[in-house]
């Protein structure tokens, strides 16, 4: 699936659980968790050897799922195996179809901002290099997509008069791709 202009104008995003059908499509790939350690305590967010989606989990997704958005899928737990989090990151996956992405975001930059009463977040974010997007051609559509997906990812599905109150700009290799909605 290449991700359009079209595909991004006509998007409709939600957050709750998964079907069942996708969960195991998912958790079919074995996405190895980076902070797994062949112990019997815990290792990371995800305890296991791979990503699982339980039936409890939510994520964020496009209505037909073929787009899910999960973040801290993989993070440390904090029990001394990191040196800070540049060296232990959280990591959150997209998935598109039947291809994921591996990605790490750094903040950058977070301001209030008060128009008519209601107060606005608008937050900036460093992605980390990332081999599998560099190979897409349709990169840039993904960037906004994720735009998409880590904003109502932030509010919950937090919706204030039908309008998200969040806006996220994100830098990648140096550009900055400004929230678009």
């Amino acid at each position: 699936m290449i991700i359009t202009n079209d595909i991004l104008d006509n998007l409709v995003i939600k957050e709750d659980k998964l079907s069942e059908k996708r969960r195991m499509e998912i958790n079919a790939m074995k996405i190895r968790n980076p902070y797994y350690v062949n112990t019997t305590g815990p290792t990371g967010f995800t305890r296991g050897e791979f990503f699982e989606l339980r039936e409890r989990d939510w994520a964020t997704y496009s209505e037909d799922e073929k787009i899910v958005y999960e973040d801290y899928a993989f993070g440390p737990t904090g029990f001394g195996i990191c040196n800070g989090y540049s060296s232990c990151p959280n990591y959150d996956l997209l998935f598109i179809e039947n291809t994921y992405f591996m990605l790490v975001f750094d903040l950058l930059k977070r301001e209030n901002i008060n128009r008519n009463g209601m107060t606005e977040i608008i937050t900036t974010e460093k992605l980390r290099d990332n081999e599998e997007l560099d190979r897409r051609s349709d990169k840039k559509e993904i960037l906004y997509l994720l735009q998409r997906l880590r904003t109502v990812d932030y509010l919950w599905g937090f919706r204030t008069m039908g309008k998200e109150i969040d806006k996220l700009n994100i830098e990648y290799e140096g550009e900055l791709y400004k929230w678009r909605n």
